[in-house]
């Protein structure tokens, strides 16, 4: 064998090892990559769980009561009803009063979601899923809003036929001590056609009246929501009862929405239920990169 020819074969050998080592230094490097990248993919899975499925879930748990009509979703509360400009500095600008309110838990939902995982997680990750909780609450907040105007359509019709001013009744003398508090009639009303309450207004007369006829006054359960003369108050409970017959095919309309969102809700439920447990973070995304 010549010199040549035995530089050669050391030469070919010397790069077949080379060759060799390259390679597994290449392939233990890419080994490392594809386990801290499976790692970090699993880390991801465990932020995304944790600071935007789990906040979704028990965020949703706050609008259980109400699509279950275990709660009301339309109520009274008081708070400021009007705003005058004009008001001296010696003077209150807002005027407080009682208010119509629907429930609306949304903020509930994504408020304690992290908001860069939350925007990963919709595009990405559980696409669909916050899809489906998203129109679950768009469709909650426009049966809210029916419900709303529903009940504040019954109280309107309460005040006028009633004949009687609103409480708070700012009149003077005889006049200013009669009154009817026609949202809570109204919300009374609701719950009953909703099958939320098992309340009922009670009539009760009393005598002493200022211009010497007897008088009544109206409750649901201890609050005293209409006071007046007996007759217009007789008239009234007749007029409620008249409601509640006229609007019993709209209260059913608006039950038959609160079934379909029974449905959908459970529906989600049980998907981050599972989205939770899942171990597997699917399609990928710019947060945990393999380079």
């Amino acid at each position: 064998m010549t010199s040549t020819t035995q530089s050669l074969e050391w030469l070919v050998r010397l790069l077949v090892y080379i060759g060799g080592v390259a390679s597994a230094v290449v392939g233990s490097w890419v080994s490392s990559k594809i386990h801290v990248y499976h790692e970090n993919r699993k880390a991801h899975l465990e932020d995304i769980k944790e600071k935007v499925l789990m906040p979704l879930r028990s965020g949703l748990e706050h609008f259980k009561p109400f699509v279950f009509c275990q709660k009301a979703i339309v109520s009274v509360e008081h708070g400021p009803r009007e705003y005058h400009e004009k008001a001296r500095v010696s003077e209150y600008p807002t005027e407080e009063g009682p208010l119509l309110v629907a429930a609306f838990p949304g903020t509930r939902v994504f408020g304690l979601a992290e908001p860069a995982l939350l925007q990963d997680a919709t595009k990405n990750h559980f696409r669909n899923l916050m899809a489906k909780v998203d129109d679950f609450v768009k469709l909650w907040a426009r049966h809210a809003g029916e419900c709303h105007v529903w009940v504040a359509r019954i109280a309107n019709e309460i005040l006028e036929k009633s004949g009687l001013a609103a409480f708070p009744n700012r009149a003077e003398g005889p006049e200013g001590t009669t009154y009817v508090m026609q949202y809570r009639l109204a919300a009374f009303l609701y719950e009953r056609l909703f099958r939320i309450s098992s309340s009922l207004v009670q009539q009760e007369e009393h005598e002493s009246y200022p211009d010497e006829n007897s008088y009544s006054t109206l409750k649901v359960g201890s609050i005293t929501v209409a006071r007046g003369h007996k007759d217009r108050l007789t008239s009234l409970v007749k007029e409620l009862d008249r409601l509640l017959e006229s609007e019993n095919s709209t209260a059913e309309r608006l039950r038959s929405q609160n079934g379909r969102l029974q449905e959908i809700f459970t529906e989600i439920s049980q998907a981050l239920d599972l989205a939770v447990a899942s171990r597997r973070l699917r399609k990928r995304c710019d947060l945990v990169t393999f380079f």
